[in-house]
């Protein structure tokens, strides 16, 4: 069995994050590796910047916020040879610019608790704030910040019938369900040189603690109709 990460472009981790990942939508990618198994992919991961300044800054302070990024996808076929998922990450982590503190989320709402980053010896920081999210009537996510532009259409002001639309408008318009979220596992991991690390934790302000434990459980995706083959972008 032949084992290789590699860069991969755009439309091939778009196609793992849109069809195979639960949440079915995109992020800000930064970098983007694929696995490769015997020449066929298997799995990618995404990192990019933290969509948020306040969790930066949290981490190691503003001298650091700057080199904050999210691992914000890891999606793999189902049933690959074991511990092939830490060796990805880790491999993954020798291709990305350095020094790094990565920061992952695994989300106990959706059955994940991060075995995954406790198996690559990331650091547990324990569970973020409780939030609220609104879905669908079919139970899919909503998010405002993809409607920006609508609120300032004029054909969409036209269908509501009103000059100015606020969000409650587009809660009532899509009969949107407000559901209470429990917050999500946090995971850090510093990528650098030992002084590079040595430096970041003597400003590390997050309380370290034991890994949390629990069942996890899969979702199935139908994901035949991929392209799998051996990409030889990058």
């Amino acid at each position: 069995m032949q084992i290789s990460v590699q860069k991969v472009p755009k439309n091939v981790y778009s196609d793992w994050i849109l069809n195979k990942h639960y949440a079915k939508r995109m992020c800000q990618v930064s970098h983007a590796f694929g696995l490769y198994i015997d020449g066929i992919i298997s799995g990618v991961v995404t990192y990019g910047m933290s969509p948020s300044a306040t969790l930066s800054a949290s981490i190691a302070g503003e001298e650091y916020k700057s080199i904050v990024y999210e691992l914000n996808r890891l999606i793999t076929e189902n049933n690959l040879p074991k511990n092939i998922l830490s060796t990805f990450v880790s491999k993954t982590f020798r291709l990305l610019p350095k020094p790094l503190i990565i920061v992952s989320f695994a989300d106990p709402n959706s059955g994940h608790h991060g075995y995954i980053y406790q198996a690559t010896n990331f650091i547990y920081t324990g569970i973020s704030s409780n939030t609220t999210q609104y879905r669908y009537p079919d139970g899919k996510e909503f998010h405002f910040k993809n409607f920006r532009h609508k609120k300032h259409s004029s054909s969409f002001k036209r269908q509501l019938g009103k000059p100015d639309i606020t969000n409650q408008d587009i809660i009532d318009f899509y009969d949107l369900q407000k559901v209470n979220i429990q917050g999500k596992h946090r995971y850090i991991y510093i990528i650098g040189s030992k002084t590079e690390k040595k430096n970041i934790m003597k400003n590390f302000r997050l309380e370290i603690l034991k890994y949390p434990k629990g069942e996890n459980k899969n979702y199935e995706v139908d994901f035949d109709k991929m392209d799998k083959q051996l990409n030889l972008f990058g």
